[in-house]
């Protein structure tokens, strides 16, 4: 579920941004700038009622900006956080919706953070058959 999330993802800073390349969860030295990094930094699991679980996705988006303006000017801050804008756009898939999305500038890199949620169902294990053999095995 989770890579599949990432994917989607991916697939679509793709498409907004075919200019900007996007690397995966690490990448030594020597990326290429302007470069987004998407990962899945958490998972979690509730469990709910009966065999129904609830499934936590937490996403980080990274984008690395080039090192100087290409326009001559300090506006570092202003084309982060337009980027952010962007993303919380993407973010927001048809049939996804994010639980809560968030975003800072560390050190002059954009990290953009969503967590999603999921009910998710698993199928019931009989049981029956391996507590009859445990208990034959036993005797």
């Amino acid at each position: 579920m989770a890579e599949e999330l990432l994917l989607q993802i991916r697939q679509r800073l793709q498409k907004r941004f075919p200019q900007i390349k996007n690397y995966g969860e690490y990448v030594g030295r020597g990326f290429q700038r302007p470069g987004l990094f998407t990962e899945v930094k958490g998972i979690s699991f509730r469990r709910g009622i009966g065999n129904r679980y609830r499934l936590r996705v937490n996403l980080a988006v990274s984008y690395y900006d080039n090192e100087r303006n290409e326009d001559g000017t300090a506006d570092r801050n202003g084309r982060l956080h337009s980027m952010a804008m962007s993303l919380y756009d993407i973010m927001e898939m048809e049939g996804m919706l994010s639980l809560e999305m968030s975003h800072h500038i560390d050190e002059g890199v954009l990290v953009f953070e969503a967590s999603y949620v999921f009910y998710v169902e698993k199928a019931q294990e009989d049981t029956g058959a391996l507590m009859n053999k445990m208990n034959l095995e036993m005797e």
